[in-house]
C-alpha cells in the first residue's frame, strides 16, 4: 500500500537553496515534498486539495525558530514529521495548539529524493508524550513504519473528525510585544505564550504575514518591528474610536465590556469596524449583553432571527408580526413605543399606557371590536413592545459613522 516517492531534481535543487537561506533541516523540507507529491497522485475523485499559502511552514520565522512543516489539506494544518533513527522530534511549542490538532504524517526518507509515508501520530498522542516529557523544548515519540499504511484512507479520517482550522478566529490574540520577543528571543518565553503565537498564526492570515515582516527586509529604514507596533497601536486607537461612539447607544454596559466585545469581533471581521459585516456582528454582541437583563427569555432567544430580519430591510411592524401574531397587540405596542420617552425603555406597558393606546385604536372603526378582548393580553403588549424599541435600537445603532 505504500509507495515510493521521487522528488524531480528541481524541486529538490530549490528545497536546499531555502534550507541553506534559512537554516532550516533539509530532510524534513524534502519529506514535506513527499507528502504533498503522494497526495498528488491519489485519486483525484477523493478531493483533496493542498493550499501551501496558508501553511505555516511558509512563515520563514516559524520555519527557523520551531521547524514547522506542515500541509494544509482542504483546509486542515496537518505536521509532516521525518523519521529518523526509529523515533520522530517535534518541539513543545507545537503541541497542544490548533497546528498539530490533526497530528503528525511520518515519512521516511529513502537517499536525497525518494521516500514514502509511513504513517500517522495524532495530536492527542503527542500531547500525552509531552505531559511525560522533562525537555522543555524538543519532544519526541518512538515510531515504526507502517508496511500498509493508507494515506487516503488517513485523510479522510482526518477531515471526517476534525473541522477545518486555516484562519478559524481565536477569542484572545497574543500581544505585538509577545511576536516581537518569539521572533528575537523565542525561548526566553514561556512555552504556553509560544503556543500563544503558534495558535495566533494559524487562526490568521494577518498574523502570519507581520510575523513574517519581523524577519524580512533586514535593510529596510522601517524597523519591521516598529511597523508590527505600529499597526497594533492603530488598532487599538479604532478600538477606542467605536466605544466612544458606541457607548452612548449602549449605557448600561461598561467601557470594559464594549472594549472586550469589539476586541471579539475584531478577531473574527477583522480590524475594520467600518465594513458592514462588523458593524453588523458588533451590534448583535453589544444587543445581547444590553438587553440580557431586561428582555424576557422568549424574546431573548429570537434576538438574533430578529435583528437579522431587520438588518435584511424588513419593515420593523412586519419584522414584529412574524413573531407576535396578535395584530392588535402590535399595533398597542407601536402606540406605546411612539409616546415614550427614551428613559422608559423596556419597561413594562403600565396600565395608564395601555389604555392610552386602546383610546387611540378605538377611534379606527377595524379596532373597534378588539378594545376589550382578551387577545390583546398584557404578555403580547409587552413582548411587541420590547420588539419595537429593540428595533429602535438596531436603527440607531445602524446609523453610527465609525
Amino acid at each position: 500500500m505504500v509507495s515510493k516517492i521521487e522528488v524531480s531534481l528541481e524541486l529538490v535543487r530549490l528545497t536546499q537553496r531555502r534550507a541553506n537561506r534559512f537554516n532550516l533541516p533539509f530532510r524534513k523540507q524534502v519529506a514535506r515534498c513527499v507528502v504533498e507529491q503522494a497526495i498528488l497522485e491519489l485519486d483525484p475523485e477523493l478531493n483533496f486539495i493542498v493550499d501551501n499559502e496558508a501553511s505555516l511552514a511558509e512563515v520563514d520565522v516559524l520555519a527557523q525558530a520551531l521547524k514547522v512543516n506542515d500541509i494544509v489539506v482542504n483546509g486542515r494544518h496537518i505536521d509532516v514529521a521525518l523519521l529518523d533513527g526509529g523515533e520522530v522530534l517535534l518541539h513543545n511549542a507545537l503541541v497542544d495548539t490548533p497546528y498539530l490538532e490533526c497530528g503528525s504524517l511520518i515519512v521516511q526518507l529513502d537517499g536525497a529524493n525518494r521516500g514514502s509515508v509511513v504513517g500517522y501520530v495524532d495530536g492527542t498522542s503527542w500531547n500525552m508524550i509531552a505531559d511525560m516529557e522533562k525537555s522543555p523544548d524538543v519532544v519526541s515519540i518512538p515510531f515504526s513504519p507502517k508496511a500498509n499504511f493508507d494515506l487516503a484512507e488517513c485523510l479522510q479520517r482526518i477531515e471526517k473528525y476534525h473541522a477545518p482550522n486555516v484562519d478559524s478566529p481565536l477569542a484572545e490574540l497574543p500581544k505585538a510585544e509577545d511576536y516581537l520577543q518569539f521572533s528575537r528571543d523565542r525561548k526566553s518565553m514561556s512555552i504556553e505564550k509560544q503556543r500563544q503565537v503558534v495558535a495566533a498564526a494559524v487562526s490568521s492570515a494577518a498574523v502570519r504575514k507581520n510575523i513574517g515582516l519581523l524577519d524580512a527586509n533586514q535593510g529596510s529604514k522601517v524597523d519591521p518591528a516598529q511597523r508590527v507596533l505600529r499597526d497594533s497601536a492603530v488598532w487599538e486607537v479604532r478600538i477606542l474610536g467605536v466605544v466612544e461612539k458606541v457607548h452612548a447607544k449602549f449605557p448600561h454596559l461598561s467601557v470594559d465590556q464594549i472594549v472586550e466585545a469589539v476586541r471579539q469581533v475584531g478577531a473574527q471581521q477583522g480590524g475594520q469596524p467600518e465594513a458592514p459585516e462588523f458593524k453588523e456582528s458588533l451590534l448583535k454582541v453589544l444587543a445581547r449583553q444590553q438587553l440580557a437583563a431586561k428582555f424576557s427569555p422568549d424574546v431573548k432567544a429570537i434576538m438574533n432571527t430578529f435583528v437579522d430580519k431587520l438588518l435584511a430591510g424588513k419593515n420593523k411592524a412586519e419584522a414584529i408580526s412574524d413573531y407576535v401574531k396578535n395584530k392588535a397587540a402590535v399595533d398597542v405596542a407601536r402606540i406605546i413605543g411612539e409616546k415614550r420617552e427614551a428613559a422608559r425603555q423596556f419597561a413594562a406597558a403600565s396600565a395608564e399606557e395601555i389604555g392610552f393606546a386602546f383610546k387611540q385604536l378605538a377611534l379606527q372603526p377595524a379596532y373597534a371590536t378588539h378594545s376589550a378582548s382578551e387577545n390583546t393580553g398584557v404578555a403580547a403588549i409587552n413582548e411587541a413592545l420590547q420588539l419595537f424599541e429593540a428595533a429602535d435600537l438596531v436603527e440607531d445603532f445602524m446609523e453610527l459613522d465609525f
